[in-house]
């Protein structure tokens, strides 16, 4: 998703992107997070607290009844985690602040925000992602960039591993996502996004290219990569 609230689709094994379309939901607000669901539906959270559902395949973005500002988190990102028995996925958001920052869950049904706890360490903001085996991660605002394993019960920070990137002050946009272990990163000046990706397995941080989107959010289904 870039600034002008247009979705792309991209290829996590070529790392082609193709436009899908604008989002068109209707707000004036910008863009803060996007979490896609199993059943096909975007969820999409904006900076004034709105969420909105919109529909991939018929491209309809609907307004939903989810109440702003529920304990005192209006603006965050987000992503869906899928259970132990691969049966039920949850939507896990993290607050959007520059410090103590809780990691917090939506139940899709009531629309009710729950508080999970506050990050014991790496509190700044955080784009989060859930891997297809139940982890949920964030890459956090720190310096150096760092991406971090999350405790989906307590919020507590189980491993760190910091990023080696080749521009580190050009973090006015960014997006977030994961492809079996390997993560990727859309990090830009407003101008442009670099591409990084970062292998768990081998700890390593490598730049693939720059786009010229400007990519404010990134998302993948919680079930990508499974058979």
């Amino acid at each position: 998703m870039d600034g002008n609230n247009t979705l792309y689709q991209f290829n996590p094994t070529t790392f082609n992107i193709s436009t899908i379309g604008p989002l068109n939901c209707s707000t004036s607000s910008n863009l803060s997070s996007i979490a896609l669901q199993r059943n096909g539906i975007l969820w999409a959270a904006y900076q004034d607290g709105t969420l909105f559902e919109y529909n991939i395949r018929s491209a309809v973005c609907s307004s939903t009844t989810f109440v702003a500002n529920q304990s005192n988190i209006t603006q965050f990102t987000m992503t869906f985690v899928k259970s132990s028995t691969d049966t039920s996925e949850t939507l896990y958001v993290s607050q959007q602040t520059d410090s103590n920052a809780s990691l917090a869950k939506i139940d899709t049904n009531s629309l009710t925000l729950s508080v999970v706890g506050k990050y014991n360490a790496l509190s700044t903001y955080a784009a989060i992602a859930g891997t297809n085996d139940g982890r949920l991660f964030g890459v956090f605002d720190a310096s150096p960039y760092t991406i971090a394993q999350i405790g989906i019960t307590n919020a507590q920070i189980l491993s760190q591993y910091p990023l080696n990137l080749s521009s580190e002050n050009d973090y006015l946009n960014y997006g977030f996502t994961v492809y079996n272990t390997r993560f990727f990163f859309f990090q830009g000046n407003n101008s442009y996004s670099n591409l990084y990706t970062f292998d768990l397995s081998t700890n390593t941080t490598t730049l693939q290219q720059t786009i010229p989107e400007i990519i404010y959010g990134a998302t993948s289904s919680s079930c990508l990569g499974t058979s």
